[in-house]
């Protein structure tokens, strides 16, 4: 009987803290052009990234866990993609800059951008 009990809390700790966790950070808030228009997704320009060479991207994974080496998190595909040569870049009312740019890499799993400013 005590075993079913502790089993039964046990359960019921885990699927509380299941309720409350979450995976991402969340601040909360819309992207600006969700609730004010700006342009239509059509006006937004397209940039393309190249498709890396899988098969050798491939060969390095391989190589590498062999080595022990931990899994690859990505592939870092450098662009000169900036405010002034790609994209849209909006004034806002407030001052402050709204940039919209759409990434197309069909083959990608994910795309992770990281804008470094190099002055």
């Amino acid at each position: 009987m005590k075993t079913n009990k502790l089993k039964g809390f046990v359960f019921l700790y885990f699927f509380a803290i299941a309720l409350y966790s979450t995976a991402q950070i969340n601040i909360g808030g819309k992207p600006y052009s969700w609730e004010n228009t700006l342009t239509t997704i059509n006006d937004i320009p397209i940039v393309n990234f190249d498709t890396p060479d899988l098969k050798k991207l491939e060969a390095e994974d391989k190589q590498d866990e062999k080595g022990g080496v931990p899994p690859r998190f990505g592939y870092l595909n450098y662009t000169n993609w900036d405010l002034k040569n790609s994209g849209n870049l909006t004034m806002l009312k407030d001052g402050s800059k709204l940039w919209q740019l759409e990434i197309y890499c069909p083959s990608a799993l994910s795309i992770y951008h990281i804008h470094i400013d190099e002055k």
